[in-house]
C-alpha cells in the first residue's frame, strides 16, 4: 500500500460521526451489481458491474467506486456509455446530513444525502430534480435507484442497480470460525437474557448491558444498538496468533450470528465501529435491525 493510499483509506468510521447518522456504514465491501434500464419492458437492459466502498479520511467519509460494466464484464461485454466513477460522502456536523460528490467523465453532481424511514435518500441540490435512493438494505443486499422529476413534476425512475455483497473466502472462513466460537457459550446465555426480558433486546441491554465483559445500549429504540468489549475478548489476540485487524471480521461475524439467532425473522446487519486490533482501547459494533 502507497503512501496516498494509507493516508486516504480508514478501516472504521470515526468516532466523531453519532451512530444514528452513521447512513453508508452498512454499505462498506464489495458488491457485485445489476444495472437495469425499462425493466419489465421490451426495451429492457441490464448491464453486470461492481460497487466498491471504503472508509476514508480518518473515517469521516465514504468513498465508493461504480464501474459499469465492471472491470472483468468490460473486456467481454463494453457499453459505449458506461461509467467507471467515484462518489465521496462526507458527514457534515451541523446538518447530519451527509455532502455528497459524485464525477466520471463528462459528468459531475452533488448531493445531500439523509435518512428517510428506512431508504437513504440523496437529493441533488442545485434544482433538486433528481434523487438517488438506496433501499431495501441487508447485511448481503440492497437496491438503488435513479430517479428524475420532470416539467410536470411527476417523478420517473431512470436507472436501477441490484447489489449483492460479494462473498469472499476468508469471510466464509471467519463466519465459520464464529459461530464455533460462541453457539455453546456466549448464543445459550444471550438467549436466555433474552427470554427473560420478554424477548426484547432494547429491555435485554438496559438489565445487562453494563457489565465488565460487554456494554450493550439503545441508540433507536428497537432498531439500532451498540454492542461493545472494553477489551478484546479474542483468543487468537490473546494467544499472539491473530494480530491483523482484518480478523475483527470474526467479532463482527459472532455479533451478527447471536443476534440472528434471537431475531430470526428480521434483517440484521452489523458494523464494526472500532476495535483493540484496529489501534482503540475497546471493541464497539453497531447494530441494525430492520
Amino acid at each position: 500500500m502507497n503512501t496516498f493510499t494509507e493516508a486516504l483509506i480508514a478501516q472504521f468510521r470515526n468516532g466523531l460521526i453519532p451512530s444514528e447518522y452513521d447512513l453508508y456504514g452498512r454499505l462498506i465491501g464489495n458488491w457485485d451489481i445489476l444495472w437495469v434500464e425499462n425493466e419489465g419492458t421490451p426495451n429492457e437492459r441490464k448491464v453486470k458491474g461492481e460497487w466498491l466502498f471504503s472508509w476514508i479520511l480518518e473515517g469521516m467519509a465514504v468513498q465508493d467506486l461504480f464501474i459499469v460494466p465492471s472491470r472483468s464484464e468490460r473486456k467481454i461485454n463494453p457499453q459505449p456509455d458506461g461509467e467507471y466513477g467515484t462518489t465521496v460522502r462526507m458527514y457534515n456536523p451541523q446538518t447530519h446530513n451527509w455532502d455528497i460528490y459524485y464525477g466520471c467523465t463528462g459528468s459531475a453532481f452533488r448531493l445531500e444525502g439523509k435518512q428517510e424511514g428506512t431508504s437513504i435518500v440523496q437529493t441533488e441540490i442545485s434544482e433538486g430534480k433528481m434523487k438517488w435512493i438506496i433501499s431495501d438494505i441487508t447485511e448481503d443486499s440492497f437496491k438503488w435507484e435513479k430517479i428524475i422529476c420532470n416539467d410536470r413534476g411527476v417523478w420517473n425512475l431512470e436507472g436501477l442497480v441490484y447489489a449483492k455483497r460479494q462473498k469472499m473466502e476468508n469471510k466464509m472462513n471467519y463466519r465459520e470460525k464464529a459461530i464455533n466460537c460462541v453457539k455453546d457459550t456466549i448464543l445459550p446465555m444471550q438467549r436466555a437474557q433474552f427470554e427473560e426480558c420478554g424477548r426484547c433486546l432494547d429491555k435485554q441491554y438496559k438489565r445487562y448491558g453494563n457489565t465488565p465483559w460487554l456494554s450493550a445500549k439503545t441508540i433507536e429504540a428497537g432498531r439500532i444498538y451498540e454492542i461493545g468489549y472494553p477489551r478484546c475478548v479474542c483468543p487468537d489476540v490473546a494467544s499472539g496468533l491473530a494480530k491483523d485487524v482484518s480478523h475483527c471480521e470474526c467479532s463482527r461475524q459472532s455479533v451478527l450470528y447471536i443476534i440472528g439467532n434471537l431475531l430470526p425473522d428480521k434483517n440484521i446487519s452489523v458494523e464494526i465501529i472500532e476495535t483493540v486490533l484496529g489501534g482503540a482501547d475497546k471493541c464497539r459494533f453497531k447494530v441494525t435491525v430492520e
